[in-house]
């Protein structure tokens, strides 16, 4: 997940997980008015993610939504 206006414009995205492993991914939904888009992986294997509490996070903090 991340904001539309940070994809709206590129034609070669990229993302690189904690790990250093890269990937390309495909967006599968956007939303203007609330700047937020939705990106998909295919990654290899099966990528872990940190648990979290949403009690935990602060403006500026990255999240991982599954």
């Amino acid at each position: 997940m991340t904001n539309t206006h940070v994809v709206e414009n590129t034609d070669n995205l990229k993302i690189e997980l904690i790990n250093g492993k890269k990937y390309s991914p495909t967006i599968i939904g956007k939303n203007i008015d609330y700047d937020i888009c939705i990106l998909k992986i295919k990654p290899f294997k099966i990528v872990k993610l940190l648990k979290f509490n949403s009690k935990d996070l602060k403006t500026g903090k990255i999240v991982i939504l599954q």
